[in-house]
C-alpha cells in the first residue's frame, strides 16, 4: 500500500482539526437549533392566534422582504468589513429582536398589535440575517482552500440539517411544556452562545482598497450586480433559484395551514413533520460526500429538483400524517441534493473579492421572488382557498427548474471545464 494512502486523513476530520472551521460549525449548529424552533413558533402563533391563511402568508413576506431591500447593500458591507465581526454583531442583534416577542399578550387570540409585532420581529431578524449569511458564506472560502469547499459546505449543511431535526422536535417539546415564550427565550440564548463561539475565530482580514464614501459604496454595489451578467453560470443559477424560490415560497407559506387543515396535524405534530425534512436532508449527505461526490453539480441540482417535485405531489395527495411524513422526508433529501451544488457553484464561479456581493445579490434576487411568493400565497388562498389543488400544481415549477439545470447549466459547466 502506498505511503500516502496510509496517512490519508478523512476529509471531515481534517476540517474539524481547523479550529476556525470547527467554531463556525458549532456556532451555526447552536443558533440553527433556535432558528428552527422559532420557525415552528411563529407560524403556529400567527395561524392559531388569527385563523387567517392570509396573515400567515404575510408573516412570510415580513421575513423575506429584508433580503430584497438590503441584500445587495449587505454584500457591499460584508466585503468591506471583517466577516467575523459582522456575524457576532448580527447574532446579538437577532437575540435582542427575538426577546421583543416576550411582550405578546394572548396567543390564542392575537390582537392587531400582536400580529404587527410578530411581523416586525420577523422583519428585523431577517434584516440582520441579510448580513450574517453572506458573511458566513464569504468567510469559509477565505479560511479554506478551494478543493475543500464542497466538503466544508457538506459539513455545514449536515449541521444545518441536523438542527432541522433537533430544532422543530425540541421546539415542539418546549411549545408543549413551556408555552411559545419558552421558545423565544431559548432562541435568544442560542444567538448569544453562537456569538460567544465566534469571538474565538481568528480571521486574517485584509481590507480591500477602494473608493471611499457614498460614491465608493455605489461603485461596489454596481460591480456586485454586474458580475451576474458577465458570468453566464451565475446568471443561469439565479434563474433556476428564482423559479424554485417563488413556487417553493408559496409551498412554505401555506405549509402549516395545509398540515393542519388537510392532514389534521396540530402545532407539535407540525414540528415532527419538519423534523422529517431534516432527516431526509441529513441522510443524503453520506451519498453526496461519497458515491456522488464526483457527479457534476448541474446534474445533482437537477436530481434534487426532481425529488422535490415528487415530494410535493406525494404531500398533495397524502391521505394521512404517515404518508405526509414520508413525502417531507423525500423533500428534505431532494432539497439537500439541490442546495449543495448551488452553494458550491456560487462560491467558485465568481472572483473571490466579490464573494460577499455575489452572495448578497443572490440573496436579494431570491428574496424578491420569496417576497412575491408570500404575497401570492396570501392572494391565492383569498381567491381560491383549495390547498390540496394548490399543492398539486406547485411541483411542476421544480420540474421546469430541473430541466433548465440539466440543459443550460450543464452546457455552461462543460464549457467551463474544457476551458480550465
Amino acid at each position: 500500500m502506498p505511503e500516502s494512502s496510509k496517512t490519508t486523513t478523512p476529509p471531515f476530520r481534517s476540517l474539524f482539526r481547523d479550529r476556525r472551521f470547527l467554531l463556525i460549525w458549532v456556532a451555526q449548529m447552536i443558533s440553527g437549533i433556535g432558528d428552527w424552533a422559532l420557525m415552528l413558533a411563529i407560524p403556529v402563533a400567527v395561524y392559531d392566534g388569527t385563523n387567517s391563511q392570509a396573515k400567515l402568508g404575510l408573516a412570510v413576506v415580513a421575513e423575506t422582504l429584508p433580503a430584497l431591500l438590503f441584500g445587495l447593500a449587505a454584500g457591499v458591507i460584508v466585503d468591506r468589513m471583517p466577516r467575523r465581526r459582522v456575524m457576532i454583531a448580527t447574532d446579538l442583534a437577532r437575540m435582542a429582536a427575538v426577546l421583543l416577542l416576550l411582550s405578546l399578550h394572548h396567543f390564542t387570540h392575537l390582537s392587531q398589535r400582536d400580529v404587527w409585532l410578530i411581523y416586525f420581529v420577523g422583519f428585523a431578524s431577517a434584516t440582520f440575517s441579510c448580513l450574517f449569511n453572506p458573511a458566513r458564506a464569504a468567510l469559509i472560502p477565505s479560511i479554506l482552500p478551494r478543493e475543500k469547499l464542497m466538503e466544508a459546505n457538506s459539513l455545514l449543511s449536515s449541521g444545518t440539517r441536523l438542527t432541522q431535526i433537533l430544532g422543530p422536535g425540541l421546539g415542539a417539546i418546549i411549545l408543549y411544556w413551556l408555552h411559545p415564550r419558552g421558545l423565544f427565550i431559548f432562541d435568544a440564548l442560542t444567538f448569544l452562545v453562537s456569538a460567544v463561539c465566534l469571538l474565538f475565530v481568528v480571521e486574517h482580514f485584509k481590507r480591500r482598497e477602494g473608493p471611499a464614501g457614498w460614491a465608493g459604496l455605489w461603485e461596489d454595489f454596481i460591480e456586485g450586480f454586474r458580475v451576474f451578467v458577465t458570468h453566464p453560470t451565475l446568471g443561469v443559477l439565479i434563474g433556476i433559484l428564482s423559479v424554485a424560490t417563488f413556487f417553493g415560497g408559496i409551498y412554505n407559506a401555506l405549509l402549516y395551514a395545509f398540515t393542519r387543515d388537510i392532514l389534521h396535524v396540530e402545532g407539535p405534530g407540525y414540528g415532527y413533520l419538519l423534523s422529517c425534512v431534516g432527516f431526509g436532508a441529513l441522510l443524503s449527505l453520506p451519498l453526496l460526500s461519497g458515491p456522488f461526490k464526483s457527479t457534476p453539480p448541474p446534474r445533482l441540482l437537477a436530481v434534487g429538483l426532481m425529488l422535490m417535485a415528487i415530494s410535493g405531489w406525494a404531500l398533495a395527495f397524502a391521505p394521512n400524517m404517515v404518508i405526509g411524513a414520508i413525502a417531507m422526508f423525500v423533500g428534505g433529501f431532494g432539497n439537500m441534493v439541490m442546495y449543495l451544488p448551488i452553494v458550491t457553484m456560487f462560491q467558485t464561479a465568481g472572483p473571490p473579492h466579490l464573494m460577499g456581493r455575489i452572495m448578497g445579490a443572490a440573496v436579494t434576487i431570491g428574496a424578491f421572488f420569496a417576497s412575491a411568493s408570500g404575497l401570492a400565497a396570501a392572494g391565492i388562498v383569498t381567491v381560491y382557498p383549495h390547498l390540496k389543488a394548490i399543492y398539486a400544481l406547485i411541483p411542476a415549477a421544480f420540474v421546469i427548474s430541473g430541466l433548465l439545470a440539466m440543459t443550460h447549466l450543464g452546457r455552461l459547466n462543460a464549457e467551463q471545464t474544457e476551458v480550465s
